[in-house]
């Protein structure tokens, strides 16, 4: 099922257990079927450039979140509901500051220019600048 599915077909929890559950089973699925594959993975990386292949992806999939996150907020903006657009807002917030995270993490794949003073933990990029706004 892709996003546009999931955001028009999705039924809604109504109860605050029922929602508890469903967090609940997504941390544990998420959890337990990474975790061991992950760790197992992650072992075999040899040197700083192997990972970033992994850090890379997990940027695209935390900048495809970031932008879900920031139009939602909007949205609710739109429709009055101030309270989730602000939680969601701070949701972005911490979203966008995992993002600027990882672009330095793989920054750190690559050895440092001793010669290129002005570029440090990604200046120069787009690592700091707002995926959406």
């Amino acid at each position: 099922m892709n996003l546009t599915e999931t955001l028009t077909t999705a039924a809604p929890h109504t109860e605050r257990e029922d929602l508890i559950r469903h967090l609940d089973a997504q941390t544990d699925t998420a959890y337990g079927l990474m975790e061991v594959a992950a760790i197992q993975a992650v072992r075999l990386l040899p040197e700083p450039p192997a990972y970033q292949a992994g850090i890379l992806g997990a940027r695209r999939q935390a900048a495809d979140v970031a932008v879900l996150i920031e139009a939602m907020s909007t949205a609710a903006t739109a429709n009055g509901q101030i309270e989730l657009a602000q939680r969601l807002g701070t949701a972005a917030e911490d979203a966008h500051d995992l993002l600027i995270l990882l672009a330095h993490a793989a920054h750190g794949t690559i050895p440092a220019d001793p010669n290129d003073e002005d570029q440090e933990d990604g200046e120069k990029d787009q690592a700091a600048e707002p995926v959406a706004a």
